[in-house]
């Protein structure tokens, strides 16, 4: 899948270890973060991340209908959205036809 970012600071973060590890919190990860999203970059479409662990892709609702999360590591998630190539959202239900993301949040959105 193709992936994008909502702003620099967090594609930095996404891409540059350093980055990550001075801007996250201790809790999280860091080596489990961009293994995530090295795997998400492998998948063709949204349909292919499993939702069983250790991805466990979900559908986020109610302020967050049109995202959705996958697990790093305990209650942190890699929030997303769905963009077209352009990268325009989308709300497209088929999710074969998914094949472009926009990363929106690292977060432990449980507290």
């Amino acid at each position: 899948m193709k992936l994008s970012y909502k702003n620099k600071k967090l594609e930095k973060v996404c891409k540059v270890e350093r980055a990550a590890e001075r801007e996250l919190p201790t809790g999280l990860h860091v080596k489990k973060l961009f293994q995530r999203l090295s795997e998400l970059a492998a998948f063709n479409c949204l349909n292919e991340v499993p939702t069983t662990p250790p991805f466990r892709r979900h559908k986020l609702g109610g302020e967050r209908i049109n995202e959705w999360a996958i697990t790093i590591k305990n209650g942190w998630r890699l929030c997303f959205s769905a963009v077209s190539d352009a990268g325009e959202p989308i709300q497209e239900p088929d999710l074969q036809k998914i094949t472009s993301i926009k990363i929106d949040a690292i977060e432990d959105y449980h507290d």
